[in-house]
């Protein structure tokens, strides 16, 4: 069984966004910078408006770890039939027994502290970015980015990681 809640967002941010529209785009940038591909309307597109996406996925990449043990517990099973039925004690005291023995048997803070960490990472190669891009005085291009490639570089491996990490996280609720 899913969580079609938690699973749909990490689906639309993991899948959907971030390995399929973030970094391909991050990767092209990566080869204009390198003078591989030549793109100018690309190059301008990426620095004014693609970079800048992290910025509105920031509270997403950080909650989304951060909601997996409560939204992906097996105890959501007792709010569903026909466990549902049975008497709110039982369900209480089973409910915690059950999340505490899946805690016991899945490496769920692992996921979770794994998921945080790299978002992390992801956080702090973006800032020096854009501490980067805000400095300076030249009009933004790859000829003058060409001298932060490490930086980009760091940035898309960041990010890359954060994808491993989010896939690292079980599709159903409660595996066990």
């Amino acid at each position: 069984m899913t969580s079609p809640s938690w699973q749909r967002r990490r689906c639309e941010f993991n899948h959907d966004w971030l390995k399929n529209l973030y970094l391909p785009a991050l990767d092209k940038f990566l080869n204009i910078l390198d003078d591989r591909v030549e793109d100018d309307g690309f190059e301008h597109t990426f620095t004014a408006e693609m970079l800048p996406m992290w910025e509105a996925r920031r509270d997403e990449v950080h909650q989304l770890p951060q909601d997996f043990e409560s939204d992906m517990s097996p105890r959501v099973l007792l709010e569903q039939d026909p466990l549902v039925r049975l008497d709110e004690d039982t369900r209480q005291w089973l409910a915690e027994a059950v999340h505490e023995l899946w805690l016991v048997r899945q490496p769920v803070r692992r996921w979770i502290d794994g998921a945080s960490a790299a978002a992390a990472a992801v956080e702090s190669a973006y800032d020096l970015i854009r501490e980067q891009l805000d400095a300076t005085d030249e009009p933004v291009s790859a000829v003058a980015l060409r001298g932060y490639i490490d930086h980009f570089i760091r940035f898309r491996r960041a990010c890359s990681d954060l994808a491993r990490a989010m896939e690292c996280f079980p599709g159903e609720v409660g595996v066990m």
